[in-house]
């Protein structure tokens, strides 16, 4: 799989622009400060270089992206029936 492999669907942070591709992934990575870089984030970085080199799936590196840039979220695919469809961890409803 090649750096500019798309999503499924761009990433929006709250800040800067939409991760679209694995390149985008990286850069997003690259430009966090220190104080938000942990073994987490080098695990990320090192799934989505893996992923670019056809040694990892793409949706699951998307998935740890979209963890990374929104924190814990419910997938509007897999939220159980009867529940809304994006629920944040320790948000109140």
């Amino acid at each position: 799989m090649p750096w500019n492999s798309r999503f499924i669907k761009p990433i929006v942070p709250a800040k800067g622009r939409p991760i679209a591709t694995l390149k985008d992934a990286l850069d997003y990575i690259s430009a966090l400060p220190p104080s938000e870089q942990s073994a987490i984030t080098q695990e990320i970085a090192d799934a989505v270089e893996m992923a670019a080199q056809g040694r990892g799936p793409l949706r699951v590196t998307e998935v740890r992206m979209v963890r990374l840039v929104h924190g814990p979220v419910a997938i509007a695919d897999e939220a159980p029936a009867g529940q809304p469809a994006m629920v944040r961890r320790g948000s109140r409803s």
